[in-house]
């Protein structure tokens, strides 16, 4: 499931998308460890695309798959899990930072679209399946 992040070789430093709360737990006790939080931002760097909100719905997409994203929300409400807490948030705030033309961004670009990915989860899982057993 996790690749040696040591190996920079690889194209991939953990099996994304996120598709489980345990591999979310596994990733986020691996981005307590200061070099592989730095090689994540340097890999997730390669998404940059030149508007914040652009580059957030990538990260969001690369990182996380649907099914995670639908149990969250950025502050917890209808009693979902608190996005905004964890490791993985403050990567994505770290990585689009890393972008000299993003540097000076505020909260509010990154968190907006954040929010707005997060809550159409849901419905982009529900749309997939539907395309997928309508071929």
């Amino acid at each position: 499931m996790i690749v040696d992040y040591n190996d920079n070789t690889t194209d991939d430093m953990f099996d994304f998308p996120i598709k489980t709360l345990e591999e979310l737990s596994i990733f986020e006790d691996k981005l307590m460890d200061n070099n592989f939080r730095l090689q994540m931002i340097n890999y997730l760097s390669r998404l940059e695309r030149p508007k914040v909100a652009d580059m957030t719905r990538q990260i969001m997409a690369k990182v996380f798959h649907n099914n995670i994203l639908s149990v969250h929300s950025y502050i917890g409400q209808k009693n979902k899990n608190v996005f905004s807490v964890l490791n993985s948030c403050s990567l994505i705030f770290a990585t689009i930072r890393s972008i000299p033309k993003h540097r000076n961004c505020t909260d509010l670009e990154i968190v907006g679209p954040l929010k707005m990915y997060m809550a159409n989860a849901k419905f982009r899982e529900e749309k997939k399946q539907q395309s997928i057993s309508n071929a």
